[in-house]
C-alpha cells in the first residue's frame, strides 16, 4: 500500500463510530479483483451515516453485514473498496 492509502485508512479507523478496519484482502468483485477492507462499526445505528460518508469519499460499499443473534454481536461491518487515487 502507498503512504496515501495508509493515510486514508488511518482517517477512517480514527472515526469515533469505527471499532476496527481490517484488510486489505484481495477479492474478486463485479469491478474485477480488488483490495477489500472490512470496516467494523461500534453500533448498528452508526452504519447508515458511516456508509454515506465513505461513499462521499469515493469508497465502494460492496456488502453490509448485519448483526447476528447467533454470534451475539452488536456490531455491523461494511466491506469496502478504497477509492483509487485517480477518483
Amino acid at each position: 500500500m502507498t503512504d496515501e492509502e495508509n493515510r486514508r485508512i488511518d482517517v477512517v479507523s480514527r472515526r469515533s463510530e469505527v471499532m476496527d478496519v481490517r484488510g486489505p484482502v484481495w477479492k474478486w468483485t463485479d469491478l474485477g479483483e480488488k483490495p477489500v477492507w472490512t470496516v467494523e462499526a461500534v453500533q448498528p445505528f452508526n452504519v447508515p451515516s458511516l456508509r454515506g460518508e465513505l461513499q462521499k469519499q469515493g469508497w465502494t460499499i460492496i456488502q453490509v453485514i448485519s448483526p447476528s443473534s447467533i454470534a451475539c454481536s452488536w456490531t455491523t461491518m461494511l466491506v469496502c473498496i478504497l477509492p483509487s487515487m485517480g477518483s
